[in-house]
C-alpha cells in the first residue's frame, strides 16, 4: 500500500511464494520517495526473513511508529507526517488495532501502519505457513493423517462419514472415513477410475460415477460389498423424499430423473446454447425445485459456471447466477439460500459462500490453500479437504523395458511428434486451470516453454514437427493457436463459438484437423484448418478425433463416450465421400491411432495387471485382419486425467503417461 504496487509479484502463486521465502523487496524510498526513510527501516525489518530479526510484538512496532512519528513531527525526519497508531498487546487470538489520526499526506499510510502491527502481532511464521493447513478464524483440526490423495469428499447426511476417492495402483478407489477419524476403509477395487456422488439419505449405500464421460453410476454399501448398477451418467443425488433420483450426462448435455420405483428415465433439462454444459444438480430443500450447475468444461474443469433453477413440476427453467474462478466441490451450504464452493482467486484456492439472492461472494477459508470439497455439518462447522497435487509425466520405452521420469511436475496431455523425436504436454499449477504448455526432447531434455494459460488443450504437432497447436480458455470462450516448436510466431486463428476437444496433423505441414463442438455441445464437428487461418468444416459426429492416414484421406478416432448410441468402438470418417464408419465397435480406448507405415490401427485398452496396445491390420479403409497384442506393458495408469492422461508414439517405441498424486487431509473449521 505505501508503494502502490505488490512487495512480491509475479505470474504464478509458485513464483511469489518463492519471492516471499527467497528474495528481498524492493525498496519503499525508491518506489515512494516521499516516505519517511524511517518507515522504509521499519517495513524491511517487518518483512525480515529471519524470524528472530524481525519485530517481536506489536508493542516493538508501536515504538518504532511512534517514534517515527516524533521526528518527522519535530523535522528531524524530511518526510511527509506518519500515522499515531495504538495496539494492544497481542494475545493468543490476535491483537487489537486502533488507529486514531492519520497525518501523511497518503491516506492509505494509515492501513499500512494497521497491516504491519497485524504482521508482527500474528507472530505466523511463512515457513510454517507453508506447511500447515490456510489460517482461518475459528479454530481448525486436522481429522485424518492419511498424507495421500483425497478427491471429492463427501459428508454423510448424518455427519459421521466422509466418502472420497484415492488412487490404489493409478486407479481412484471409493474410500470412507470416519468424520471423527481413524483409519479409511477401501471400498471399490477394480480398474475404473471414480468420482464420489452422493449417500443415500440413510447413509448405507453410496453413489459414485465412473469417471468417464457419459459413464455409468453405481452404488456399493458404505460398510463395503458387491456394488451395483444404478444409471448412466454421473453426478447424483437424491430427492428430500427419498423417492427421486437426480443425475447429469455431460455428452448429451442433460439432466434426467429416475423414480426409485421404476426403471424408465426422464429428461427434465438441457442447457441453452451458449450457457455450457450440465455438470451437477443439488435438489432445493422443498423438494419442489431442481439447482442445476452448468459448466464450460466438464473435463478438465470449468473455469465458470452458470446456475439454473428449474421447476420440477412445469420443467420451467431460469438462469438465477453466476460463479467464476474454478469453481468445484458445490454444496449447499443455507439449503436453498447459500452455496459453498472452492473458487481460485490469484492462483490461490479457498472455500467460499455464494448468496443466491444478490450473488455476492465471501471467503470463509483463507490462506496458501488448496482448501478442497467444502462439507457443512450442522452444530459442528465446516469440514473440508486440504492438501497439495504433485506428479510426474513418465516414459517406458517398449524395447529396453525401462521406465523414466521426464518431467517431476504435474503434468498431462502428452502428444508425441510424428517423427518421434519430441513431446509436448501441459504442467498444472494450483488446483485451478492454470498451466503452462512445454515442448521437449521424448526424454524430457531441452524443453521450451510455449506458452501459459487457463484450461490449456494439446492439440497436435504439424506433421513435420515445426509447428504446435493448442487451444486455451479466456473469459469463458475457447481459443485457437499455433506457434512454432522453438516458442516463437504465436498466431491464434479465429473461431466463433467453438469447443476445442482434440486435434491431429495433416499430411501438409501446413494443415491441421480441429474436433470440437459447435452450440449444440452432443454434436461433434471436424475442421480443417491452416496455418494461415482459413477454417473448414469436413464432417462430424464420428467420435473424438486422434489421427490422420498417411495419405491423408482417413481421420481415425474414438467414440468411447463420445457416440450418443452408446455402442463405442473405434471408427473413421473418409474424408472424400463424407462417411463415418464404425470400424472396431467392441473396442473401449481413448488414443487410436495409425502405425508409422499406415498398415494397421493401433490402440490401449487398460486392465488391472497392465494396459495392452492392440494392432490390427489396416488398408484403404477397411481392417484386413484379426487384432493381435503388439505390447503388454506391466503396469496400469489412468486414460484420462485434464485431458488425456497418456499417449504412445506410433513406431510403439516409447509410452507416455501422467501420474498425477499428492498429499492431502480432511480438517474442520468448528464454529465460533
Amino acid at each position: 500500500m505505501a508503494a502502490g504496487r505488490e512487495a512480491f509479484p509475479g505470474s504464478t502463486s509458485a513464483v511469489i511464494f518463492d519471492a516471499i521465502l527467497h528474495k528481498a523487496p524492493a525498496s519503499l524510498l525508491r518506489l515512494n520517495p516521499d516516505l519517511p526513510a524511517e518507515f522504509d527501516r521499519i517495513v524491511d525489518k517487518a518483512l525480515e526473513k529471519d524470524r528472530d530479526l524481525r519485530y517481536q510484538s506489536a508493542a516493538e512496532l508501536r515504538s518504532d511508529l511512534k517514534r517515527s512519528k516524533r521526528d518527522t513531527s519535530s523535522g528531524r525526519v524530511s518526510a511527509a507526517t506518519p500515522a499515531i497508531v495504538e495496539a494492544a498487546a497481542p494475545s493468543a487470538a490476535g491483537a487489537s488495532v486502533k488507529v486514531e489520526a492519520a497525518g501523511w499526506k497518503t491516506a492509505p499510510m494509515i492501513y499500512v501502519a494497521a497491516a504491519l502491527i497485524l504482521l508482527a502481532a500474528g507472530g505466523t511464521l511463512l515457513a510454517r505457513y507453508f506447511r500447515t493447513p490456510s489460517n482461518r478464524p475459528g479454530k481448525t483440526v486436522q481429522i485424518s493423517h492419511w498424507n495421500k490423495p483425497m478427491d471429492g469428499a463427501v459428508l454423510s447426511p448424518d455427519g459421521r462419514t466422509v466418502a472420497f476417492t484415492s488412487p490404489v495402483a493409478d486407479f481412484d478407489q471409493v474410500f470412507v472415513i470416519l468424520a471423527s477419524g481413524g483409519e479409511p476403509l477401501q471400498l471399490t477395487n477394480d480398474p475404473v477410475n471414480k468420482i464420489v456422488d452422493s449417500f443415500f439419505p440413510d447413509g448405507t449405500q453410496i453413489y459414485y460415477s465412473l469417471n468417464s464421460v457419459g459413464a455409468e453410476i453405481r452404488s456399493v454399501p458404505t460398510l463395503g460389498g458387491s456394488t451395483t448398477f444404478v444409471a448412466t451418467g454421473s453426478g447424483l443425488v437424491t430427492s428430500p423424499d427419498q423417492k427421486t433420483l437426480y443425475y447429469v450426462n455431460t455428452f448429451l448435455n442433460r439432466v434426467f430423473r429416475k423414480f426409485k420405483t421404476g426403471m424408465a428415465e426422464e429428461k427434465i433439462f438441457q442447457s441453452p446454447p451458449g450457457q455450457g454444459i450440465p455438470v451437477q444438480a443439488l435438489p432445493f430443500p422443498d423438494g419442489k425445485d431442481l439447482l442445476i450447475v452448468s459448466g464450460n468444461d466438464p473435463t478438465q474443469g470449468s473455469t465458470e459456471v452458470v446456475l439454473f433453477r428449474l421447476n420440477l413440476d412445469t420443467l420451467a427453467s431460469q438462469q438465477i447466477g453466476k460463479v467464476s474462478g474454478s469453481p468445484t466441490g458445490l454444496v449447499w451450504g443455507d439449503p436453498g439460500k447459500t452455496l459453498l464452493c472452492s473458487r481460485t482467486v490469484n492462483d490461490v484456492t479457498n472455500i467460499w459462500e455464494y448468496r443466491l439472492a444478490d450473488h455476492s461472494l465471501m471467503q470463509r477459508t483463507s490462506g496458501a490453500g488448496p482448501d478442497l470439497s467444502p462439507m457443512p455439518a450442522s452444530g459442528k462447522g465446516l469440514y473440508y479437504v486440504n492438501g497439495r497435487r504433485s506428479g510426474v509425466l513418465t516414459t517406458y520405452n517398449t524395447q529396453t523395458k525401462r521406465s523414466q521420469d521426464i518431467v517431476n511436475e504435474l503434468a498431462t496431455q502428452p502428444v508425441p511428434s510424428w517423427d518421434h523425436r519430441f513431446v509436448a504436454y501441459v504442467t498444472l499449477s494450483g488446483h485451478a486451470q492454470q498451466g503452462d504448455l512445454w515442448v521437449a526432447n521424448v526424454d524430457g531434455s531441452n524443453r521450451t516453454k510455449l506458452a501459459s494459460g487457463t484450461a490449456l488443450t494439446t492439440l497436435a504437432f504439424s506433421s513435420d514437427s515445426t509447428r504446435f497447436w493448442f487451444g486455451d480458455v479466456e473469459n469463458g470462450s475457447d481459443r485457437l493457436f499455433v506457434i512454432r516448436t522453438d516458442g516463437t510466431g504465436l498466431h491464434q486463428i479465429p473461431l466463433f463459438d467453438t469447443k476445442i476437444n482434440w486435434g491431429t496433423a495433416s499430411p501438409d505441414p501446413n494443415f491441421f484437423y480441429l474436433g470440437g463442438n459447435e452450440k449444440d455441445r452432443t454434436k461433434i464437428t471436424v475442421w480443417k484448418v491452416s496455418t494461415e487461418g482459413t477454417v473448414e468444416k469436413v464432417g462430424g459426429d464420428c467420435g473424438a478425433t486422434w489421427d490422420t492416414s498417411p495419405d491423408g484421406r482417413f481421420l481415425l478416432s474414438s467414440l468411447e463416450g463420445f457416440d450418443t448410441r452408446g455402442t463405442g468402438g473405434i471408427a473413421e470418417m473418409d474424408l472424400v465421400n463424407h462417411t463415418c464408419t464404425n470400424l472396431i465397435p467392441d473396442a473401449e480406448t481413448l488414443v487410436v491411432h495409425f502405425s508409422s507405415d499406415g498398415r494397421s490401427i493401433l490402440y490401449l485398452t487398460p486392465a488391472r495387471d497392465g494396459a495392452t496396445i492392440y494392432r490390427i491390420p489396416w488398408h484403404d479403409g477397411k481392417l484386413t485382419g484379426p487384432a493381435q497384442v503388439a505390447v503388454k506393458l506391466p503396469f496400469a495408469f489412468r486414460l484420462g486425467f485434464s485431458g488425456n492422461g497418456y499417449e504412445f508414439t506410433k513406431d510403439l517405441s516409447t509410452v507416455i503417461y501422467a501420474r498425477p498424486g499428492g498429499q492431502a487431509d480432511l480438517y474442520l473449521l468448528r464454529q465460533e
